[in-house]
């Protein structure tokens, strides 16, 4: 925690020399605390610096290396094969992606780097039936002939899976805005169905009619999809703040922002992973805290262009 002080200057007695200063209060478990502080603690780190030397991480990144190290101890079993299912599902959609402008030379690398995914799934646990009927259901039929994916017999697509893996095509974007700040963001799909963000309003439910000086805006999204997002100052508003900025593939800039702001620096940024797209917002209080994200859509399928 960050406790924000007024500290007198030792060296004056005037009040015009108290200075801020921001302290940290940090709580520790003791029997946790006695662990970290332990000689059997200390000598587990030097080993693993030494490891990590060895494996030519050099000291600038030793913390992000440990942070790594920390995550993967700290990942539950479920949670590492879950983890191993998406990996699939990326692999599988960078391959999407990608399809048509691949070289014959290219086929057996992606081959390889799809059966490599697969095999370290099972290695975690995942049944190998399970994860041929996420690539039968999900993958378009040109990456299955342009790869000569042998998927075993009898799979059916309508088989139920464990790790669904959807691709929603979001084409367009609309948004309530007033004075000095953004009121309501809504998302629309190709499937008519809708999603409403609001500082008041909770995710799906129907925007609050009756405000006055609300002018709305609308951005098209038809052939492109959203990879980034950021937020503005929030405040104490009641809105999503003074402005939201969504990024997209193609390199578009969708700026949403009150009538009269101004433009001060972004919050807050929350960026997708390869060969994802964003669909939603996670918004707490008007601040965004998170990002709702699915596969792109299907290349060839006439919701996204290839890349040249």
């Amino acid at each position: 925690m960050g406790v924000r002080q007024q500290v007198q200057d030792p060296r004056y007695c005037s009040k015009e020399c108290i200075l801020p200063h921001v302290s940290e209060i940090v709580l520790h478990y003791k029997p946790l605390f006695k662990v970290k502080m332990s000689r059997a603690a200390e000598n587990l780190h030097e080993e693993l610096q030494d490891s990590l030397a060895k494996c030519g991480i050099n000291d600038g990144n030793f913390n992000l290396a440990e942070a790594v190290v920390a995550n993967v101890l700290d990942c539950t079993w479920i949670q590492m094969q879950r983890a191993a299912v998406c990996e699939v599902q990326r692999v599988l959609a960078f391959v999407e992606r990608h399809a048509l402008q691949m070289h014959e030379e290219d086929k057996e690398d992606l081959k390889a780097l799809l059966s490599n995914s697969i095999a370290e799934a099972e290695a975690l646990g995942c049944a190998r039936s399970e994860l041929l009927k996420n690539i039968a259901k999900c993958s378009s039929h040109f990456v299955k002939t342009c790869l000569d994916l042998k998927l075993e017999d009898g799979v059916s697509p309508a088989a139920e899976v464990q790790v669904p893996m959807r691709r929603p095509v979001l084409t367009r974007i609309s948004a309530s805005v007033s004075f000095l700040k953004v009121e309501r963001l809504q998302f629309h799909f190709k499937d008519g169905s809708q999603k409403v963000v609001s500082a008041r309003v909770l995710t799906g439910d129907a925007p609050k009619e009756g405000t006055r000086d609300v002018e709305e805006m609308s951005f098209d999204l038809r052939g492109d999809y959203l990879v980034a997002v950021e937020q503005g100052p929030v405040g104490h508003s009641g809105s999503l703040g003074v402005q939201v900025t969504f990024f997209t593939a193609k390199g578009e800039v969708l700026t949403i922002a009150g009538k009269k702001h101004q433009g001060p620096p972004s919050r807050v940024r929350f960026e997708v992973q390869n060969a994802e797209q964003i669909v939603g917002l996670e918004v707490e209080f008007g601040r965004i805290v998170g990002i709702q994200t699915a596969l792109i859509p299907e290349v060839g399928s006439g919701d996204i262009e290839a890349d040249d």
